[in-house]
């Protein structure tokens, strides 16, 4: 702002120091006897502004500038302001009779008037007290719209001070009741023109008395001012020093009952030849020329329903009884350009399309009203101005064209030309009106489809394929996948999803375009009520259940996760509404397959919506002891869900320790602790709530350091060994390959103690070789020896890079060596290579000289 305000001082610096030189007189020595002097100092500025092509906000710096060098007693407290310190004796400092002269002369009293509802009260007070006293010498030019501006913009200030500092409102109401008795009288007796010219302002006078009613009724109902940061200011000052009033009444509606008594008095002086004067004068007034008389009697009727907006006014302002009456034998109801449409036939209207003074969009508007379709060249015109065309406009004209296209029979090459018309005219508009145009059309419309054309799903093919990359999403695929959505949204939908599974790569550049038109048009369809693409996503859902394609599956979910992630539908609605009711019916191992596809659906939906609720859990419970794989039933079917499960589980107890569950955690506590130990490790945080004392339970041995014996396990006798690798043994086909690594306490075990393991691991599979229901199902031993090498890679080869770890390499080779031997003929192929790499790893750590020892892993020894 402040290079800004540079440029119009520079401009005005030059002039009006050169004019002070020239007058031979200071400007802050200008009185009423130099207004020759003014007017030259006026006419320099006018002819700036016309060489400088100002604009308003280059005016409004000028006034400004004028204001801040006057010479203010309260200027001073200015001089710090971060605002207008700069523009401080920028040009010559003016008097206040000569800023008065100069804002009148020029008419700069909107600007003026800004200032008085801005500025800070102390200096308000200032302006308004010397300009009262200089009123009487305003030219009569412009005396009525100067007093307007003064009075209005008073008015609201002493509205917004009654609200919030109200011991300061006393001081304005005095000025504003003065100024509001402003001396027309004596003006007019003065004017030197003809009897009929006077008669004909005291029209100007009372249109604009009946006006300032009117605003000052809209500011006792809304007082609010916005902040303008033109006329922000960082000064201080201190108003105790102000007269402290008390006063209960609103002082704005004493203010508001001077205006009327002014109007009361005023309509007193005219008579019926001063009335029938104003026939005489012609004002154009919103590109319509009407009389002087007119004018004052359309304002009349706007004051007089002003006045009937608020019917306790009666009451509490003197004089506004009388006035309304006084008004209601003169009032006018304007006759808007909206009658003025409303009575016009389509050729009128056409006429007044073309009028620059008319407002053309409103008569665009009457043309599609009457209705365009029956009219080729109706519709041409509407094409041609379809920037005139608003959102509201557009929702006319859609639905005309549905009614239309409904009751009538048309060809083809006409439809085409109708639809044309509308998505040129949509075309037209912003994006954000597109959707609201949408949102109207959809719910009118929902149902049906009057404007779908033959060659929409070629126009959809057509649409996604231009989808390449995210910066071709550009405003014109906006338009087109809007404009399919007007033709047939149900159709848009499904063949966007569709379009989704299909291309992959495009998946979320084409959500991204059902994300666009979602909140318009994805309306709800019966019977369950469910949105367009949600409904769609839970049918192919369906569909892709029953597939054997894992391709198709994992690009299902990849749809789902997107949908969910942009807010199409929602994750928490999908996973306890639709896909929870699902795995009720899917517990058993027949639909295993099922069950895995709902599992894998739901570990994309968790991230998104933090599952915890009680029933959720406790289905999870149940899956996980359901499907837990056993030598028997063995399957990978089953350690995939189980793997998905106990991820599910421990991510719902985060949050079920986060949250309040309430009552129902007592009885989901009370399932929990009648589940196996398997699947109660992970529901700790349930069975902590409440009173009960944890304990450690038995049959979760095998995942406490040194297989529950702790550093006792080297010392195991015989039997107490022989017992060890028995109850090892049974669980080793239960446990997901996370738990393995959690066997004998992971890695919070020492390498004794891990070694240790290892060899009742090896000898547990040594046994379970000699069970026949294992030598049934080879696919679980398979199984268990991945599990293994996936433990030995984990826990065991990471301790093995210290000292005692490399001697101790024979006696794992041999081992493992030992259990290379018996592989069943079966496993040969697939599971040997995977022995003998174990193998070599091992020797491979035999072969490492390293330059220190690991100082961790020797005390871990010790």
């Amino acid at each position: 702002m402040k290079m800004e305000f540079d440029n119009v001082c520079t401009n005005m610096q030059g002039n009006l120091r050169s004019l002070q030189k020239s007058f031979g007189i200071k400007f802050c020595d200008v009185d009423r006897d130099h207004d020759e002097e003014v007017g030259k100092i006026a006419q320099t500025l006018e002819s700036l502004i016309k060489e400088r092509s100002m604009d308003q906000d280059s005016i409004r710096r000028m006034h400004m500038l004028l204001l801040l060098n006057t010479k203010w007693e309260h200027m001073a407290y200015f001089e710090e302001d971060k605002h207008y310190c700069h523009l401080l004796n920028s040009i010559p400092v003016l008097s206040r009779y000569l800023y008065f002269k100069l804002v009148s002369t020029l008419q700069w009293h909107v600007y003026l008037g800004e200032v008085v509802l801005h500025f800070p009260e102390f200096l308000v007070r200032e302006i308004l007290t010397s300009l009262e006293a200089d009123l009487k010498y305003i030219d009569s030019k412009c005396a009525v719209p100067f007093v307007y501006s003064l009075l209005s913009n008073l008015f609201h200030k002493i509205m917004y001070l009654q609200e919030h500092c109200k011991h300061r409102v006393t001081e304005f109401v005095k000025i504003f009741t003065s100024i509001s008795k402003f001396n027309f009288e004596g003006i007019i007796a003065e004017m030197d023109c003809s009897q009929e010219k006077k008669h004909q302002y005291w029209g100007y006078v009372y249109r604009m008395l009946l006006d300032l009613v009117r605003f000052c009724i809209e500011r006792i109902q809304n007082w609010e001012i916005k902040s303008d940061d033109f006329y922000a200011y960082s000064c201080d000052y201190n108003y105790a020093v102000w007269p402290q009033a008390k006063y209960e009444s609103c002082r704005g509606k004493l203010c508001l009952g001077t205006i009327a008594n002014k109007c009361i008095a005023v309509s007193e002086i005219v008579s019926v030849h001063v009335y029938m004067s104003w026939m005489e004068v012609d004002i154009i007034e919103d590109f319509v020329e009407k009389t002087l008389q007119t004018c004052v009697r359309e304002t009349a009727y706007k004051t007089r329903q002003a006045i009937a907006s608020v019917p306790e006014l009666h009451n509490s302002v003197a004089g506004l009884t009388v006035l309304e009456k006084r008004i209601a034998e003169i009032e006018l109801k304007p006759v808007t350009e909206e009658d003025e449409i409303a009575k016009s036939d389509a050729d009128t209207i056409l006429m007044n399309l073309f009028n620059p003074k008319k407002t053309q969009a409103k008569w665009l508007r009457g043309l599609i009203n009457i209705g365009i379709f029956e009219s080729a060249p109706h519709m041409k015109v509407v094409s041609e101005n379809a920037c005139l065309i608003d959102a509201d406009t557009m929702t006319v004209l859609l639905n005309s064209a549905v009614k239309y296209i409904s009751n009538i029979s048309i060809e083809e090459t006409e439809h085409e030309i109708i639809r044309n018309t509308l998505k040129t005219c949509l075309k037209a508009l912003s994006p954000p009106d597109q959707l609201t145009v949408l949102s109207k059309f959809t719910k009118a419309n929902c149902m049906m489809s009057p404007l779908v054309s033959p060659s929409f799903t070629d126009r959809t093919t057509v649409l996604f394929n231009k989808i390449v990359k995210d910066d071709e999403n550009t405003d014109d695929l906006h338009t087109e996948m809007v404009w399919l959505a007007i033709e047939n949204c149900e159709a848009l939908f499904k063949r966007a999803i569709n379009e989704c599974l299909s291309s992959r790569h495009k998946a979320a550049l084409i959500m991204s375009l059902i994300q666009f038109i979602a909140p318009a048009a994805d309306y709800t369809i019966p019977p369950n009520n469910l949105s367009l693409s949600f409904n769609h996503i839970l049918t192919l859902m369906k569909t892709v259940k029953d597939s054997s394609s894992l391709k198709l599956k994992d690009d299902f979910l990849h749809i789902v996760q997107i949908a969910c992630e942009m807010k199409i539908c929602s994750a928490e609605n999908l996973l306890y509404d639709h896909i929870t009711p699902m795995m009720a019916p899917a517990m058993s191992e027949l639909k295993a397959n099922d069950m895995n596809y709902f599992l894998d659906i739901i570990l994309v939906l968790e991230p998104l919506c933090k599952p915890c609720k009680v029933l959720y859990i406790a289905l999870l419970i149940k899956v996980l002891n359901r499907f837990r794989p056993k030598i028997n039933n063995f399957s990978m079917q089953l350690v995939s869900i189980s793997t998905k499960c106990i991820t599910l589980l421990e991510n719902a107890m985060t949050e079920v320790e986060r949250r309040d569950q309430g009552n129902d955690i007592k009885w989901l506590k009370s399932m929990a602790e009648k589940a196996p130990p398997l699947t109660t490790q992970y529901l700790a945080a349930v069975l902590r709530s409440g009173d009960k004392d944890e304990t450690k339970d038995k049959a979760l041995f095998w995942s406490y350091r040194g297989l529950g014996h702790g550093k006792q396990l080297v010392d195991l006798k015989p039997h107490e060994r022989a017992e060890l690798v028995t109850s090892t043994l049974k669980i080793l086909p239960s446990l997901t390959m996370k738990e393995w690594e959690r066997i004998g306490g992971g890695s919070l075990a020492d390498f004794e103690q891990t070694k240790y393991i290892y060899f009742v691991l090896v000898d547990s599979l040594l046994v379970l070789l000699q069970v026949p229901a294992m030598m049934q199902n080879l696919a679980c031993f398979g199984n268990i020896i991945t599990n293994f090498i996936h433990y030995v890679k984990t826990n065991l080869l990471p301790k093995m890079k210290s000292k005692k770890g490399r001697l101790s390499v024979p006696f794992f080779r041999e081992k493992l060596e030992l259990l290379t031997s018996v592989l069943p003929s079966e496993l040969e192929e697939s599971k040997r290579p995977q022995l003998l790499h174990l193998d070599q790893c091992f020797m491979d750590l035999s072969k490492i000289t390293p330059v220190k020892v690991d100082n961790d892993a020797e005390e871990m020894e010790t």
